[in-house]
């Protein structure tokens, strides 16, 4: 998370507006990342009873949300504002806030989305996942080089492998990524 907010600190001040990612500009593309940090801050408020029993589960249900894509990109816009007019600053309190709020948070915490409530210890790799990504997509956006550390690959690749597993693309994806050949042109395992 803290490298993800070293890269927002590190946007030029003339590329707020340019192209980000998909229909995105890096501001909002910012934004939405930093829905997804501050997701456990949000989502420990109204403790509902666990019906999701694990990341996979989460963003399995998430993608099959009708117009999910659309719903993702017109909440990040409305998100833009919370960055203010220094969106760097704002990204650090975000995360600071975020960072906090974990802390304090046992691991069974129910975090209650909009999709459905998950122990806090099966949320976070959803946003580990998130993070990772989207920073990536933000330095590439901006010309920062960026290389995640490497427990958070982990978590990450660990959770596209889970849903790839469960999506019954398990063995697609394993004799990919062993060379056996290649994946589907635009193949993506949560779309």
């Amino acid at each position: 998370m803290l490298q993800l907010v070293d890269v927002v600190d590190r946007i030029p001040a003339d590329c707020w507006d340019k192209h980000g990612l998909g229909e995105w500009n890096v501001l909002e593309l910012v934004a939405h990342v930093m829905r997804a940090v501050e997701g456990p801050v949000v989502h420990s408020r109204q403790a509902k009873p666990v019906d999701m029993e694990d990341a996979a589960t989460y963003y399995l249900r998430a993608m099959a949300a009708p117009d999910i894509h659309a719903q993702v990109a017109k909440r990040a816009r409305r998100s833009t504002a919370k960055l203010g007019d220094d969106p760097a600053a704002a990204a650090r309190a975000i995360a600071e806030r975020a960072l906090a709020a974990i802390e304090q948070l046992e691991d069974d915490a129910p975090m209650s989305t909009p999709i459905g409530t998950v122990r806090l210890i099966d949320y976070l790799p959803t946003r580990v996942l998130e993070v990772v990504v989207h920073t990536m997509d933000v330095a590439n956006a901006v010309g920062v080089e960026v290389e995640p550390p490497a427990a958070a690959q982990h978590v990450s690749l660990a959770l596209l492998g889970e849903i790839a597993v469960v999506q019954g693309e398990g063995t697609m994806l394993t004799m990919a990524l062993y060379g056996r050949h290649p994946l589907p042109d635009g193949y993506n395992v949560l779309a």
